[in-house]
């Protein structure tokens, strides 16, 4: 008889012995024991997910503030003329794409790019196409001889256009970063579309995606109940969505207004999917 190890013989198994394997029982229970781990962990690797996703785009927010300052230190120290009735070249995307060279910092990691679709426009004397962003995807714009797009907006109050031409009061324009309580202005923030003049009188949007005023437009709950936003001082923070309202967005914005704390808001009065998101 052929030894296996020194020491050990091969013995016979009795007769009628066979190997024994699992029962479909221990397999069964096996499987739900799995089943019932990986339930557990989803949810955390996905909020895991979720927080890196912020954290990338606080990241990329970061950088436009970096953009932004060189364009104030070569500016004078002011703002880009932004948008204004009959010169769209100076909006944020179009004017500041000398200061940076990659394309991807227009775009939240939770924005998905959209495919480019064109939809058939005009403003001005040009012919554009615009596509409207939402929560989690990007807009995009065509200006006839270049395509952008991106996920993120300017406080339109947050430039400098002529007084003639500016698109909304004169007086409530910030122009300058250089100003009292900078910390509470929002620059720079996620949105569904590149840019918006927020005003106190401005309600939340009643649904998902819902763009019928500029505050609408940055109001979504992109990161978990947020938005991430660059300000005035050059700071990154999230913001909450309930929070916006509390913001100085130009200079007159009445940051206790209807929908605000301040102001008598209630639980009730806001829409239902917002609901659930923090006070402010």
């Amino acid at each position: 008889m052929r030894n296996l190890l020194p020491g050990f013989t091969n013995l016979p198994r009795k007769p009628g012995t066979h190997k024994r394997g699992f029962t479909l029982i221990e397999l069964l229970v096996v499987i739900s024991i799995i089943a019932l781990l990986m339930s557990i962990l989803m949810p955390t690797i996905a909020r895991a997910k979720k927080q890196a996703q912020s954290v990338a785009c606080q990241s990329i927010v970061k950088q436009w503030g970096l953009v932004y300052t060189m364009y104030v230190d070569d500016n004078n120290g002011l703002f880009l003329a932004g948008y204004h009735h009959g010169n769209h070249v100076a909006q944020w995307h179009k004017a500041l794409k000398h200061l940076y060279q990659e394309k991807m910092i227009n775009f939240c990691p939770v924005a998905k790019r959209n495919r480019m679709e064109k939809a058939a426009g005009t403003a001005g004397s040009a012919t554009w196409s615009n596509i409207a962003g939402g929560t989690f995807y990007a807009w995009g714009q065509d200006g006839g001889d270049s395509y952008s797009g991106g996920s993120y907006a300017e406080n339109g109050w947050a430039t400098n256009p002529p007084d003639d031409k500016a698109s909304g009061p004169p007086e409530n324009f910030w122009r300058t970063p250089h100003v009292n309580g900078a910390g509470n202005i929002p620059l720079f923030t996620d949105s569904m579309w590149l840019d918006g003049w927020p005003n106190d009188t401005n309600g939340p949007p009643q649904f998902f995606d819902d763009m019928n005023n500029s505050m609408t437009r940055y109001c979504i709950n992109r990161h978990q109940g947020g938005t991430n936003c660059l300000f005035l001082d050059w700071s990154v923070r999230k913001i909450g969505c309930k929070e916006l309202w509390s913001l100085k967005w130009h200079r007159n914005f009445n940051t206790q207004g209807a929908w605000t704390k301040a102001g008598g808001v209630l639980p009730s009065d806001w829409p239902l999917w917002m609901k659930g998101l923090r006070e402010y």
